[in-house]
């Protein structure tokens, strides 16, 4: 199975929205133990982003968060995907990571003068 990148980026955002920025599968927070989303968390874990704190229960590592802050706006994260798909459409997400943390990077350059 391949990587959604889209579906990577709402799941983290829903976490994050949670009361303590946690979730557990198949419980009230909306996502089942569905192949897609047991893939999709085990990718999570492996890069850093999600760390399991018990059967079925993750939060947003101090990592996951950096990501998030990076591809939150909407904006950036269109650009961020537009520059994937310029260059073959496929990248891991500690690419997308830096691609969207460079977008950001330039963004507030733009906008305060101080380069990064």
């Amino acid at each position: 199975m391949t990587i959604d990148e889209d579906f990577v980026r709402n799941l983290l955002l829903r976490i994050e929205a949670h009361p303590n920025s946690s979730m557990v599968l198949g419980e009230t927070f909306g996502y089942s133990r569905d192949e897609k989303t047991v893939h999709h968390v085990a990718i999570l874990i492996d890069d850093g982003l999600l760390a399991e704190t018990g059967a079925s229960s993750y939060r947003i590592t101090a990592e996951g968060h950096r990501f998030l802050s990076a591809i939150r706006d909407e904006g950036i994260w269109e650009q961020t995907k537009s520059a994937v798909a310029e260059t073959g459409g496929s990248a891991s997400l500690d690419i997308f990571k830096k691609l969207a943390t460079g977008f950001l990077k330039a963004k507030i350059s733009k906008h305060t003068g101080i380069d990064f």
